[in-house]
């Protein structure tokens, strides 16, 4: 399946969701793009992505909320990923 579209996120978030998916599939890492030298911890860039396969097995099993918060903004409201990923960001509020 097609990706929809890339992640964004700070250095920090990339570093986040590099050690997660390092720990949980870390087939993926493949997935991530490399360290940006010269950007600052704060300015958002593309982090990572993902088929919408991997999507959907994330907005069920990831908790870091700049994923949760990607995928939102990437589906449709009506979407399934766009649901599951708004159950789990209110999970864990």
């Amino acid at each position: 399946m097609a990706s929809i579209d890339k992640m964004h996120g700070t250095q920090r978030e990339h570093d986040e969701l590099r050690a997660w998916i390092k720990r949980h599939r870390p087939r993926w890492r493949k997935n991530i793009y490399p360290d940006r030298i010269g950007y600052s911890v704060a300015e958002e860039r593309s982090i990572a992505c993902f088929s919408t396969r991997q999507d959907r097995w994330l907005a069920r099993k990831c908790d870091l909320p700049v994923v949760l918060r990607n995928l939102m903004f990437q589906y449709n409201e009506n979407n399934e990923i766009h649901k599951l990923a708004r159950a789990a960001l209110k999970e864990g509020e």
